[in-house]
């Protein structure tokens, strides 16, 4: 049984969550705050954690944060929850911190189906890096090689969200002219960590166990077609 921890000060939108995802099959845990989540996280090791962004005190970014740089949290996965899209700059600040993003409303069929994507997803993904492993000597390596997909996974999931509003972000390889800074640089980010990603990929001879979403680079393309 996969556990989940929700995080959200929304007592009554808890409750929903909590019920109707427990008769859904998830072992579900929740907090009310920020705090209170980091002070749960201290016994417990949830298979992901859903947040919301948007509470008093230590808001979910200050708590992601938090989860990020304790050796023992850091790598539990972080779906953020908000009531409005994210902004270009909560991207270029913790897209590479985030695993996804949920935004409210929705029911709870399409919530569990997302949560049920994501465990699939990452099951996949957790295949992949042991098939790695096994075939290559540099543990270190096949694990910046991981770290470097899942980054690249994610931010180019959510340049994608600003595509329709910017007319497309990349022609031909190169950042397009007149956006925001701000954009440009979540932009210089992915291609980033796809160079990276890809050098590793050629580098460790990995190429065959790439899935078929980083294969299709389409957004943050720095490679030749």
């Amino acid at each position: 049984m996969m556990k989940l921890l929700i995080v959200d000060d929304n007592k009554m939108l808890v409750e929903i969550y909590t019920t109707g995802l427990s008769e859904r099959g998830f072992e579900v845990l929740h907090s009310m705050s920020g705090a209170e989540c980091l002070d749960l996280l201290k016994n417990e090791v949830p298979d992901v954690i859903l947040m919301d962004i948007m509470m008093p005190g230590m808001d979910g970014w200050e708590t992601l944060m938090q989860i990020r740089s304790n050796p023992k949290t850091k790598k539990i996965p972080v779906l953020m929850l908000t009531a409005k899209a994210l902004t270009i700059e909560d991207i270029n600040l913790y897209g590479g911190y985030i695993d996804g993003f949920l935004i409210k409303p929705f029911t709870l069929n399409a919530l569990s189906d997302r949560i049920n994507d994501f465990f699939k997803i990452r099951e996949e993904y957790r295949d992949i890096v042991h098939n790695a492993h096994q075939r290559c000597s540099d543990s270190a390596k096949v694990d910046e090689w991981a770290e470097s997909g899942r980054q690249f996974y994610v931010l180019k999931k959510l340049v994608k969200v600003f595509e329709d509003e910017y007319g497309g972000i990349l022609k031909e390889g190169a950042i397009k002219t007149g956006m925001p800074d701000t954009l440009d640089q979540i932009m210089e980010k992915c291609r980033l960590r796809s160079k990276r990603f890809y050098d590793l990929t050629d580098e460790l001879g990995l190429s065959d166990l790439l899935p078929d979403d980083l294969m299709d680079d389409d957004v943050c393309r720095v490679r030749p077609s």
